[in-house]
């Protein structure tokens, strides 16, 4: 029996999020697809799961876990991966963690659900003036992750930590806020 098991959606970026933590660290897990088109996430099974009817979710040795930033740096102090070489590192990685669902993968997320839509791809038509506010705000976050990056390779530490991971995943890439 596989120790973690990852209920989300192939569509789901925080889902992402979780799934490329586990394949990094070389944890196996089963994953578990759940179809919001389908209603799974609102199966009285699933909320015995999530509270919030949202994914991901994780279950490691039989215990849940919420939220994709938190189930991230679960997973890195579980299995002593990405977490950070110090409390003082690991400090500013909760830091980007926390900043990356509050400033920046929001406005991105924004934008791109407004380019599927221009695309046809989302039945929603957001107003121009709407549009341009997302944008804006993708671009403020992103130029603030681009300045952080302009002479280093990293956000924390050295090396690679769960808020590169997370930062890198919810932006179209660092050092590179204008091509979005």
């Amino acid at each position: 029996m596989t120790r973690f098991v990852l209920y989300g959606s192939p569509h789901s970026l925080p889902t992402y999020k979780v799934a490329l933590m586990l394949r990094l660290s070389g944890a196996p897990f089963s994953f578990r697809y759940v179809s919001f088109q389908k209603g799974m996430h609102r199966t009285p099974e699933f909320s015995a799961l999530s509270r919030w009817g949202q994914v991901p979710v994780l279950l490691d040795d039989g215990r849940i876990y919420l939220q994709s930033a938190a189930i991230v740096e679960h997973l890195a102090e579980t299995l002593g991966r990405f977490q950070g070489p110090d409390p003082a590192a690991r400090q500013k990685v909760r830091e980007w963690m926390y900043w990356d669902v509050d400033a920046l993968f929001p406005p991105v997320f924004n934008c791109y659900g407004v380019q599927l839509g221009q695309r046809g791809l989302l039945p929603i038509d957001v107003e121009p003036a709407i549009a341009t506010y997302h944008r804006q705000r993708a671009e403020t976050a992103l130029s603030v992750l681009d300045s952080h990056l302009a002479h280093r390779d990293y956000l924390c530490a050295t090396g690679p930590t769960i808020a590169d991971r997370s930062a890198t995943v919810t932006s179209p890439s660092p050092k590179s806020a204008r091509s979005m």
